[in-house]
């Protein structure tokens, strides 16, 4: 998630929507003004980190959310992992899950942003709901139909997380509070649309960061039967509703 004062956007970050590519391309144009939750492991391994915009680390109020992320992190002590805990430590107490803040929160806790330009990308559900299964489920210790009975169902359960839905993220009340949606199928032409309004120059979008794609994996299609498609239809139906998605 990111919050940009200087050019007044806030970036929603939709889980498994490109979102840390994203974040790594707009992290070029930050300042120190600016916000941002999530995603800063891998921008601060994949290209050089801007150390001066993040010196509320070092502010003494934030001490604790900083001892909690170093003790996370005690075995490995990556920097770019502290920063990263560091935030999500210091915004846990407003939303369960910062880095994929919805944008009611946001606007509540950062109400100076209340008129900013809001985007965010969504995508196919059943494609989605594939990656979302092999990100949250390593070495296939459940199905995916396992899986998304546990997500349907709601249970508490170590492999699911908040929210469930992207859908949350961006609407109030079941209605779209951004002012523009971005595809994850159109990724380049929808971002250039975005930096254009923005005023942000085209050459930031040549992120360093490597835009993980399980290109191992099979076709989405290959991981469904028909009670899976159900399972998706039930789940993120609201989605498939919106943007008139099809298996």
């Amino acid at each position: 998630m990111i919050i940009s004062k200087n050019k007044k956007f806030i970036f929603l970050h939709c889980r498994k929507t490109a979102g840390t590519f994203i974040s790594s391309c707009l992290y070029n144009i930050l300042t120190k003004e600016d916000y941002i939750i999530g995603s800063l492991q891998e921008i601060y391994e994949s290209k050089k980190f801007k150390f001066l915009n993040h010196l509320d680390i070092l502010d003494f109020k934030n001490f604790r959310f900083l001892k909690n992320s170093i003790l996370k992190n005690k075995k490995s002590l990556k920097f770019g992992k502290i920063f990263n805990d560091f935030y999500k430590e210091k915004y846990s107490k407003n939303f369960v899950n910062p880095p994929h803040m919805n944008i009611d929160t946001i606007q509540n806790v950062f109400p100076f942003s209340k008129f900013f330009f809001k985007f965010c990308f969504v995508r196919n559900p059943y494609d989605y709901a594939v990656s979302d299964y092999l990100w949250r489920v390593k070495k296939n210790q459940i199905s995916f139909k396992e899986y998304l009975k546990l997500k349907v169902n709601n249970n508490d359960n170590k492999f699911l997380t908040m929210p469930l839905t992207n859908w949350e993220i961006y609407t109030i009340d079941d209605k779209i509070a951004v002012d523009f949606i971005g595809k994850f199928e159109n990724l380049d032409s929808d971002l250039k649309k975005i930096f254009k309004i923005l005023q942000i120059d085209k050459k930031h979008l040549n992120s360093d960061l490597f835009l993980k794609k399980n290109n191992h994996r099979s076709a989405y299609k290959d991981y469904y039967d028909e009670e899976c498609k159900m399972l998706v239809n039930k789940l993120h139906y609201k989605e498939i509703d919106q943007f008139k998605y099809t298996f």
